[in-house]
């Protein structure tokens, strides 16, 4: 059986993840290290990076000048994950594909970081043999987008390549999602330089 496409990252957005490794703190190399973790580890941390990363492209895209600390308490205090990836999409930050992605890791998290007896033996496969065929399906498709991708799944089962195509696109997405704020942030950088040149003339 073929290996359905692991989305490759052009140079571009490996310097990207280069900065994001940087800018978090997370140690040279962490990405490239990612898909040598535990199933456990590997849906908490990408749902821990995929959160922190969206809060900061939010805040990014709509703190204007030092309004960021407010714009930061509110989105992180009142607003829930899942409404965050929402807001983002409606703003047009995220695209839908990135939000099912990311909806879908948070659901594997959720389930792997409450459930104890999740700990010992958690697998992605374990869990997408307990749900149900619908269920089996929608997740399916959330990691698999594409044509070629969903129909090599096997419905009854978690593909066997779908973990490193699961790594390869949360790579992706988080790459995307630094490479927005990058922009969201030089653009609000702009807008305040035209501003204030134009309150000097």
């Amino acid at each position: 059986m073929d290996a359905p496409m692991v989305f490759p990252l052009d140079p571009e957005l490996v310097e990207v993840l280069r900065e994001a490794e940087k800018q978090l703190d997370l140690g040279d190399g962490f990405f490239g290290r990612l898909d040598e973790y535990d199933d456990w580890t590997l849906v908490i941390v990408s749902g821990t990076l995929i959160d922190t990363k969206i809060h900061r492209l939010l805040v990014s895209a709509l703190a204007p000048g030092g309004a960021s600390e407010e714009v930061d308490r509110f989105l992180w205090k009142e607003m829930q994950a899942r409404k965050r990836r929402e807001f983002a999409a409606r703003l047009g930050l995220l695209s839908e594909s990135d939000v099912r992605l990311a909806s879908f890791i948070a659901q594997v998290r959720n389930y792997a970081a409450h459930d104890f007896k999740a700990i010992n033996g958690f697998s992605i496969p374990r869990y997408f043999e307990r749900l149900d065929p619908k269920e089996r399906e929608k997740l399916a498709m959330d990691v698999f987008p594409s044509e070629a991708g969903a129909a090599s799944v096997d419905r009854d089962n978690w593909h066997p390549f779908g973990r490193p195509y699961l790594v390869g696109r949360v790579k992706l997405l988080i790459a995307g999602i630094s490479k927005r704020e990058s922009l969201e942030t030089q653009k609000k950088l702009n807008e305040d330089f035209v501003r204030i040149v134009g309150d000097r003339t």
